[in-house]
Formats: structure tokens, C-alpha cells, sequence
């Protein structure tokens, strides 16, 4: 139906699903063909000409663009939003990378990313916190028992958020090869509803873009997303009273607080933030 009228993966992806967990149904994409009928799509870009208004332009949105401010705005009127934020030493792992990239970008053809290192210590975060992994449904908690990391890819129209199926059951490796395959299918536009759906918390990097921190909106239905900062060198003093200069990273975990209390969402951050610290990267690939 999608294809027949013209609607795009990801635009049908970011509709608001009233099945089984959160999934867009037939109904649902009738409902938004009806309220869009004879509109014909439109895309937003400074590329193209918009209607002068004084010394203004203005350029109409697409139709991914509308879905997107839709959800956002319904996520926050949805879920009261909470944000912990702490600081991570990320040192080892920089000089670790520093060390290997060239080794695993040769044998396995991608680049190994921080995201990578992050994601992995999200998982056994999430294995620890099963209420980080959960959504609500009415008055019910459905806790997942599986783990299904949504990973924030930027692209030319927006965002979409791809998913790894079962992180949980991946090596660092395994995580690695799955974000990048996912990454280039959303930049050549080749993702699939399948490679969309049914994730179970979201991780996002705007230190990719040069932020020191951010506080995202959770994806629903679930109740929780993390961002990481920009890890950069800043000198700290340490345990011992000493200075000295350190790679650090800033991250926030927002979550949704119907569900996830103040007590679990700090915990779960420092959870993260504490198997980031010991991990001994060289075991994991």
C-alpha cells in the first residue's frame, strides 16, 4: 500500500502505530492517506525555490518532516521526560582505537567507531535494568526479553533510526558490522520496514556533530534513549589528587518517567558509564 501511494519506508516507519507493540497497521496508513488525500509531496530544501515572504523564504514541509514534528510532539506530551547526565573517562578506549582501527578496518572493511564500544556497554546495561527495556501499554508494563538497539542515523530529509535485532546476542564486532551494514542502507535509502521496527531502546551520537551534551525525546513506545557527547581531552583530577589529562565523553540517559524512576535512570547511566570504564576492549573483538 505504501508503495502504491507513494509513501516512503521511512516516512510510513515514523507513523504513530496504534498495533501490538506500537507497529503501524493497514488502518493506521489509511488514516494518514485520508488526512493527506490530493496533497502532493513536497520536499524541503534550500535547493529549491520557496515563496519569498519579505526578506524571509518560506519552503514547505515533506511529508517525513511533518511525521517527525508530529512524534516528537506527541512523545513529549506522552511521556514526562527526565534526563540524568554524567561524565565518563574514556581514555583507554581512545588509545585502545587509536591502536586497532587501521588492524580492523583492514580485515573487516568498516571503520570501528566509539559508537560501537558505547552500544556494546548499553547492552549489558539494559540486561541489568529490564525497566529501561520495557514500554507501557495502557496501565501494563511489557517488559522485552529481548534487546533491540535503535541507532539515530542522520540523513538527507532527517532522521531515521534503524534497528539491530537481538544486540544482545552480537560481539563487539557483531555490533559493529551490523550499524555500519544499517547505516549505509538508510543513507542509500534501502531500509526496510523490518529494519525499523520493534526496537527497545535508542542510542543516539551527537558528538558526531561536535556536541559537548544533549537531552533527546524518547521513541515511542519505548522509555528510553541515550546520547553520547563529544569525548574530548580535558584535564582532571584524579583519585589520588593528581592531575592529569584525560579523554572524557559527557552522555545522557533520558527516560520516561511513568515507568523509570530517578533512582534507576541515574543508576542505569552510571551502569553504562561503569562498563565503559572496564572495558577491556581487547577481549571483545
Amino acid at each position: 500500500m505504501a508503495k502504491e501511494h507513494q509513501v516512503d519506508l521511512r516516512e510510513l516507519a515514523s507513523l504513530p502505530g496504534s498495533g501490538a507493540g506500537g507497529r503501524v497497521n493497514k488502518h493506521d496508513l489509511e488514516s494518514y492517506l485520508a488526512g493527506n488525500k490530493g496533497k502532493k509531496p513536497s520536499a524541503w530544501s534550500t535547493k529549491t525555490s520557496g515563496t519569498t515572504v519579505g526578506r524571509t523564504e518560506v519552503f514547505p514541509m515533506d511529508n517525513m518532516r511533518k511525521v517527525i514534528a508530529k512524534n516528537m510532539v506527541l512523545s513529549k506530551t506522552t511521556a514526562p521526560h527526565v534526563n540524568s547526565i554524567g561524565e565518563v573517562d574514556l581514555t583507554h578506549l581512545v588509545k585502545f582505537r587509536e591502536g586497532i582501527k587501521d588492524q580492523f578496518k583492514q580485515q573487516e572493511g568498516i571503520n570501528l567507531t566509539y559508537s560501537h564500544f558505547i552500544m556494546f556497554a548499553l547492552v549489558k546495561a539494559l540486561k541489568e535494568f529490564p525497566t529501561v527495556n520495557a514500554s507501557i501499554d495502557g496501565d501494563n508494563i511489557v517488559l522485552k526479553k529481548y534487546i533491540n538497539i535503535g541507532c539515530a542515523v542522520a540523513v538527507e530529509k532527517g532522521l531515521v533510526v534503524p534497528v539491530i535485532k537481538d544486540a544482545d546476542r552480537l560481539s563487539l564486532g557483531g555490533l559493529a558490522k551490523a550499524t555500519d551494514d544499517l547505516a549505509k542502507k538508510a543513507r542509500a535509502n534501502k531500509l526496510t520496514m523490518d529494519d525499523l521496527s520493534d526496537g527497545t531502546f535508542t542510542f543516539t551520537n551527537n558528538g558526531s556533530f561536535g556536541t559537548l551534551m544533549a537531552t533527546p525525546i524518547i521513541l515511542q513506545p519505548q522509555v528510553g534513549i541515550y546520547c553520547a557527547g563529544i569525548i574530548q581531552k580535558r584535564v582532571m583530577v584524579m583519585a589520588d589528587d593528581s592531575i592529569a589529562i584525560r579523554s572524557m565523553m559527557y552522555g545522557t540517559h533520558t527516560y520516561d518517567h511513568r515507568l523509570v524512576d530517578g533512582a534507576v535512570g541515574g543508576s542505569f547511566l552510571e551502569s553504562v558509564h561503569r562498563n565503559l570504564r572496564e572495558m577491556d576492549a581487547a577481549k571483545l573483538l
